[in-house]
């Protein structure tokens, strides 16, 4: 156990590590400002409070190599922003990302990542249901939409070498989850879909991607059976990786990889915290060009 339990925190916990720290980011259920604290090898130290406060649903946050990246929305002003934490504060990136109404409520699904340089955030308009993506323009201090896309549901977004993997699904439907790519290098501004449609037909409660070499494992918590389960490409079809994580009904589900070992963390009901792993072996996949 690190230091004291920390309180009045959120279930949109998030973990993070820079410049050889271990960085702990939520939303205080209290005041509903956002904290960031630092590990400081015998207890929690706390280095930012935002401002303003939060939505709930709209708090995301990840790390990099050269900070911590956060985003959420303004509960007063209905905007969605998104912020970089390093040694020397805290900095705005941009004006906003995007802008809400008057009860924020055409905000949702919103994820950010970031790498080598490059920041990336996913949101969901409620009123199109349209997935939004958009590239941090640090030379002009704006965000600038990522290809064009119609794609409608909930997303996360991932970057990984020079591409941006967003993983979309349906939580309120059977529907199942698709994952596409976007080359930043291309030219062609086009999402190509990965694999042969739906890796599920059961909606994705929760989700979320890792990788090993270039290969994506896409982790998923089924909307009816609430149960975990690791999917990845077999001979060009979806398929579930070994056994489901659990027979439980979990939350909370992470994923990660070190070398070519998968690594599952969640939550059971029964309040308890579990990491599982699976070596994964590492192949060569082609994204489908031309999705239907």
């Amino acid at each position: 156990k690190l230091g004291t339990p920390l309180s009045n925190v959120s279930s949109s916990f998030k973990l993070g590590k820079y410049n050889g720290n271990l960085y702990a980011g939520y939303l205080d259920t209290r005041t509903w400002v956002f904290k960031l604290l630092r590990w400081s090898g015998s207890g929690w130290a706390e280095v930012f409070t935002s401002k303003d406060t939060c939505s709930s649903n709209t708090f995301t946050m990840t790390s990099a190599e050269d900070g911590i990246y956060f985003s959420y929305l303004d509960d007063q002003t209905h905007r969605l922003s998104a912020y970089r934490y390093t040694t020397s504060g805290v900095a705005k990136l941009g004006d906003m990302v995007a802008q809400g109404d008057a009860y924020g409520s055409d905000i949702g699904s919103v994820s950010i990542t970031a790498e080598q340089g490059k920041v990336v955030l996913g949101y969901r308009d409620a009123v199109k249901k349209q997935i939004n993506v958009k590239i941090f323009n640090s030379s002009q201090n704006v965000w600038e939409a990522v290809g064009s896309s119609t794609l409608t549901g909930d997303g996360i977004v991932k970057l990984h070498r020079n591409q941006i993997y967003l993983m979309k699904g349906e939580t309120s439907s059977t529907n199942g989850g698709e994952l596409y790519r976007y080359n930043l290098s291309a030219a062609n501004g086009e999402w190509s879909r990965i694999g042969p449609g739906a890796f599920s037909e059961e909606s994705a409660f929760e989700k979320d991607i890792c990788f090993i070499g270039d290969v994506p494992y896409v982790a998923m918590i089924g909307g009816s059976s609430q149960h975990g389960k690791v999917i990845n490409l077999i001979d060009g079809q979806w398929g579930v990786l070994g056994n489901k994580i659990t027979n439980e009904k979990i939350n909370n589900l992470q994923i990660f990889s070190k070398g070519n070992d998968l690594y599952a963390i969640y939550c059971t009901d029964g309040k308890k915290v579990y990491i599982k792993s699976h070596f994964a072996k590492e192949i060569i996949i082609t994204p489908d060009e031309n999705p239907d």
